[in-house]
């Protein structure tokens, strides 16, 4: 799995643009785990764990990841036995995500808007939303997109994310010219490896056992 984070030169943030939309959210389906898949290239060693509620994440590689943000009190389950780890992660749920495991100060939801909107809100304050990034929360997230937030997450943690390069994957020019430096950061971070050893797709949709991985390398990373 690959996300990267470079330096972030984003100091000031613009307003988050929300596309408001029906709220079929409920709490026990939340989709809190978004990462680019991880193919086992380059990866940290093993997080601690706890008791496993879910039935289908045995044998997936995501596997430890889930439950050490599961018993972190960061993701959910779709329902009380079952985490779907290859479902896709929109932008909003992982802005939540994020926002959660950062602990993130949210204003309470107002009537009629988006169970998204308070995180977005946050986040865009802490300057983890890039402005590069147009926040249809109801979007699918995208690898690098992924990465930048991460990035600037660390960032804002005062992590330094200098150093980093995507020379190593052979699409690299794939990858946005404003996401270069965030993937390249993330990479050096360890958040995030290739799809391949040497290919990092950056348009690629994540999932929810590439989130959940995602943002247990970011809070070691932040430490």
């Amino acid at each position: 799995m690959n996300d990267k984070i470079a330096d972030s030169q984003y100091t000031t943030q613009p307003a988050a643009n929300v596309n408001v939309v029906a709220n079929n959210y409920t709490e026990a389906a939340f989709d809190e785990s978004a990462l680019p898949a991880d193919t086992g290239v380059d990866r940290p060693e093993t997080p601690s764990t706890g008791d496993n509620p879910f039935t289908d994440i045995e044998g997936h590689w995501a596997k430890d990841y889930v439950l050490e943000m599961y018993n972190a009190g960061i993701v959910n389950g779709m329902t009380e036995t079952t985490y779907e780890p290859d479902s896709a992660v929109t932008k909003g749920q992982f802005t939540q995500l994020i926002a959660k495991a950062l602990g993130l100060e949210l204003r309470a939801q107002a009537e009629g808007e988006h169970w998204a909107t308070p995180a977005v809100e946050a986040a865009n304050a802490a300057g983890i939303i890039d402005s590069n990034i147009v926040m249809n929360v109801d979007d699918p997230i995208n690898r690098e997109e992924m990465a930048s937030m991460v990035t600037n997450a660390a960032v804002s943690k005062g992590v330094d994310v200098s150093g980093g390069s995507v020379d190593q994957f052979t699409d690299k020019d794939q990858i946005s010219a404003w996401a270069v430096e965030d993937v390249a950061g993330a990479v050096k971070l360890g958040i995030v490896t290739g799809i391949t050893e040497t290919t990092f797709e950056p348009a690629s949709g994540a999932t929810r056992g590439q989130a959940a991985t995602m943002l247990s390398r970011l809070l070691a990373a932040i430490g």
